[in-house]
């Protein structure tokens, strides 16, 4: 039987994916965790900006080490991709709360 062989890339690829998903289904966690809204905004920020360029760079390292036939490639990629796909949901449920609350608020006064 042959041994199986990981490339670095592929696992690179799969740590990136898992950190990207891990903070990114913890995002929705935050706010039970912190108090003050400051901090949740930062936070947040923070992880976002982690979030994303985690998931492009897993999906890049993954379509390479996919070339190479390194399994653990695949599965870095599908994380990448799930992450993706999961910030767009966020985002778009993000502005749908927005506009929902927006609208919820009462119109200052007209300033005379």
């Amino acid at each position: 039987m042959a041994e199986k062989t990981h490339t670095t890339i592929g696992k690179v690829s799969l740590i990136l994916g898992t950190i990207s998903f891990l903070l990114m289904i913890s995002v929705p966690i935050v706010p039970y965790i912190t108090g003050p809204l400051d901090i949740l905004i930062v936070l947040g920020f923070i992880l976002y900006l982690v979030v994303l360029p985690g998931a492009i760079i897993a999906i890049i390292l993954g379509f390479i080490a996919r070339k190479q036939g390194d399994k653990y490639g695949l599965v870095g990629l599908i994380l990448g991709l799930v992450v993706i796909i999961l910030f767009i949901i966020s985002i778009v449920l993000s502005a749908i709360v927005y506009v929902y609350v927006s609208g919820m608020l009462p119109n200052p006064p007209p300033s005379t």
